[in-house]
């Protein structure tokens, strides 16, 4: 998992990286993990200048095959039967 602050989506500012070990129980494709982040300072001047200036965007890393797949549209797949074949 990453934590990166941006000025307003242009350049990253600073991008911290964090282990978060999640167990998915079986038959269970969705789990909730709450952690807490420590650290993550908005690097204003000073106090004049806004935090709305700044965007704070946490994500994952991803391997090049798990952005494979998701680029592939394949887990918006429905599951459905096969076509009946033709008589």
């Amino acid at each position: 998992m990453f934590v990166t602050v941006t000025r307003r989506d242009r350049s990253v500012l600073a991008k911290e990286r964090f282990d978060v070990n999640v167990t998915f129980p079986a038959g269970q494709d969705i789990v909730r993990v709450t952690e807490k982040v420590p650290g993550i300072v908005i690097p204003r001047a000073n106090e004049t200048v806004s935090g709305t200036n700044f965007e704070v965007i946490v994500g994952f890393d991803l391997t090049p095959e798990q952005i494979a797949y998701n680029r592939s549209g394949t887990r918006f797949t429905i599951n459905v039967a096969p076509p009946a074949k033709p008589q």
